[in-house]
């Protein structure tokens, strides 16, 4: 699966959850429609591309999937979008993918348009209350403009309104699924208990690949409570879970730290990042802190930020810098 975007952990969680053909295919046996899922031909679907462009301008959705439906073997293209709160102008900026793509296929082809059934994920803190259909956009209309407005409707799949226990019947069985979208419903909430239910049940259930997968998108979305989730694997699964979650986290505060060395110069970021591990994994005074920040050999923070992953306590970091 893809790392996630530190700047959109959201988006990129969702987009890797449903990057999976299992995910994909259980979000659309569960989560549509019964009259439309029923008569999807699953072994045909695939996703294609999001971006589309139309003249100068470039569309893109979250994710887009082709397969075959129905009893004529006909053509449907579903586009998903995920929001984090209500936004009014996603039904614009759908609309202007679907022509796009229409467009496309007029240039291509000259003859049929492929429907385009699209679905969005909420999981937002507020309540949803965009129109179910595109015309409500243009507010309160007549009858007879209305029989020439523009018009469309749309899958919306509300987390924020659904109880955990339809979470994870809907999953069909998918515990991954399941836990990733609860995830995904606790992660904007102020209240961090129900993540912290969700996460220790993920530690149980799930292999390591899957519960890093989850651990991560916390991490980029909780990062200030982190220390309350490594407790929770503590008290769940010992010792051994928290090192493996430690290491992931030092992998991730090296990568920052990289990110901000190519800002600030190497050696700052070095140092940014090696103290960022050792304060999540000991602690640091603001005096060792200092000192870190004096060292200007970078063999010597290069060393340090290796010893991190092994290193029992502190003082074998630090004596690396002298």
């Amino acid at each position: 699966m893809s790392k996630l975007n530190s700047l959109k952990p959201h988006d990129s969680f969702f987009k890797r959850i449903l990057s999976d053909e299992r995910n994909l295919k259980d979000i659309l046996r569960h989560f549509l429609p019964e009259a439309i899922s029923k008569d999807i031909a699953y072994e045909s679907v695939k996703l294609i591309t999001t971006e589309k462009v139309k003249g100068y301008k470039q569309y893109h959705l979250d994710l887009a999937v082709e397969c075959k439906i129905g009893e004529e073997d006909g053509q449907v293209y579903f586009v998903f979008e995920h929001k984090s709160y209500p936004d009014m102008a996603v039904l614009i900026q759908i609309a202007s993918y679907m022509t796009a793509v229409w467009d496309e296929e007029m240039r291509k082809k000259g003859e049929k348009l492929t429907p385009i059934i699209p679905v969005i994920f909420y999981h937002g803190d507020g309540e949803w209350k965009i129109s179910p259909r595109f015309a409500g956009q243009f507010g309160s209309i007549s009858e007879a403009i209305s029989r020439y407005a523009m018009d469309y409707g749309y899958v919306l799949v509300d987390l924020r309104g659904m109880r955990d226990e339809e979470i994870e019947e809907r999953s069909g069985g998918n515990s991954f699924l399941a836990f990733a979208l609860l995830a995904m419903r606790y992660a904007v909430l102020s209240d961090i208990s129900g993540l912290k239910v969700v996460f220790r049940a993920a530690i149980i259930s799930l292999d390591r690949e899957e519960l890093f997968v989850i651990f991560d998108y916390i991490m980029h979305t909780r990062e200030e409570q982190l220390d309350e989730f490594i407790e929770v694997a503590k008290e769940v699964g010992g010792e051994n879970m928290v090192q493996s979650l430690a290491e992931r986290l030092i992998n991730e505060g090296m990568e920052k730290g990289i990110e901000k060395g190519i800002q600030k110069g190497a050696i700052k970021g070095k140092q940014a990042a090696l103290i960022r591990l050792l304060n999540k994994k000991f602690g640091l005074t603001k005096a060792e802190e200092r000192r870190i920040e004096s060292v200007e050999d970078e063999s010597k923070i290069d060393e340090a930020l290796e010893l991190v992953l092994t290193a029992s306590e502190k003082a074998e970091v630090m004596r690396a810098l002298k």
